[in-house]
C-alpha cells in the first residue's frame, strides 16, 4: 500500500489505483465539519452546565462506503474500494445521542472546502 506522505493526487487519479479499506464498508459513522461543533461548544458554555459529558452530532450516519464514494466523487477519482479483511471491524455505530444539531456545512461541502484547502495549500508538492 501507498505511504499517503508519497501519494499525489494523480496517483489517486489513475484507473489501477485500489483503495484498501480495512472497515466493513456497511459501518456507520457521523461526521461533523469543525465549524459547526465549534458552534455546539459555544451554545454549551452558554447554555449546559451538567455534570454529564455532552455528545454533539447531527444523527445523520453515513456509512464508510458512502463516504468513500463521495471524497472519490469529490475529487474526480477513479479508484476501485477493495475490503482487506485482514483487519477487524469497528463499532458497527457511534450515534451521538445527546445533542443534535443542525450543521450549517454539508459533508459534501465540507469535503469540497477541504479538498480546496489542500489544494490551495500543498498543491504544488502532491496535487501534479
Amino acid at each position: 500500500m501507498v505511504e499517503m506522505s508519497q501519494m499525489t493526487i494523480s496517483t489517486l487519479k489513475t484507473p489501477t489505483f485500489y483503495l484498501h479499506c480495512y472497515v466493513d464498508f456497511t459501518l456507520l459513522r457521523e461526521f461533523l465539519h469543525v465549524d459547526d461543533l465549534a458552534d455546539a461548544v459555544v451554545f454549551l458554555l452558554e447554555n449546559y452546565s451538567d455534570l454529564e459529558h455532552a455528545n454533539v452530532g447531527n444523527g445523520k450516519e453515513v456509512s464508510i462506503k458512502e463516504l468513500a464514494e463521495l471524497v472519490k466523487d469529490v475529487l474526480g477519482l477513479k479508484w476501485e474500494l477493495v475490503r482487506d479483511m485482514s483487519k477487524p471491524d469497528g463499532t458497527p455505530r457511534k450515534l451521538m445521542d445527546n445533542l443534535k444539531i443542525t450543521p450549517k456545512i454539508s459533508l459534501r461541502d465540507g469535503l469540497v472546502d477541504t479538498y480546496k484547502w489542500y489544494v490551495e495549500n500543498y498543491g504544488k508538492q502532491y496535487c501534479r
